[in-house]
């Protein structure tokens, strides 16, 4: 959701903390992301607008409205502490909810028509968010892309090889990406499974 709050002193509350930070909670399998998404003046903080994500797993129910799915969302927030509960209950009423199953496939090699066709982007590699690796392969995707459009300009005659090693680097790449994204996005919302990852049975070192 983009959230405007159109309150001063409820926007300036959920701003007081970083950012962007995120709540998982050990027995609901509830995952929050919240982000600040725009600032389009900051003394007018009623203006201000944020990007609230919750996602759990469960039976998608296609017939929810908007309404409905914030009155879904708003009920989770008496799980919640602060900030994440208040930030829940004060999303007003008619804000467009984004009815978004999670979905993904496992990257694999395509016909690129003799190097005429190829993919980049959530169209080669679809992943699960709660990894935050979208972007990043996104931009790599882009930069690998560009190096084998100048080898095809320089060599038309090698623009199946320049795009075929293209296609190779971003399948081996995007497979593995998206079933570590999935089992990051089954674990944050399983709390048993995310007790036992290395991270958190090593710990957070501050350097």
């Amino acid at each position: 959701m983009t959230v405007r709050y159109g309150d001063a002193e409820k926007a300036l509350a959920v701003r007081k903390h970083p950012i962007a930070y995120v709540a998982l909670h050990p027995t609901e399998g509830l995952s929050l992301w919240t982000s600040v998404q725009d600032v389009p003046d900051p003394d007018k903080p009623e203006t201000w607008e944020f990007q609230v994500m919750p996602s759990w797993r469960g039976i998608r129910d296609p017939a929810l409205d908007d309404s409905g799915r914030l009155k879904k969302i708003k009920e989770f927030a008496s799980f919640l502490a602060e900030p994440w509960k208040s930030e829940l209950l004060w999303i007003p009423e008619g804000t467009p909810v984004a009815d978004n199953a999670v979905s993904y496939w496992i990257t694999s090699p395509w016909d690129n028509a003799d190097g005429s066709i190829t993919l980049a982007g959530d169209s080669a590699h679809p992943l699960p968010p709660h990894r935050g690796q979208g972007l990043n392969h996104c931009i790599c995707d882009a930069v690998n892309f560009v190096k084998a459009v100048k080898a095809v300009h320089a060599s038309p005659a090698n623009r199946e090889e320049a795009i075929s090693a293209y296609d190779r680097e971003l399948v081996m790449r995007g497979s593995e990406e998206v079933q570590v994204s999935l089992k990051s996005a089954i674990m944050v919302h399983d709390w048993e499974k995310l007790m036992e990852s290395p991270v958190m049975k090593k710990g957070y070192v501050k350097s």
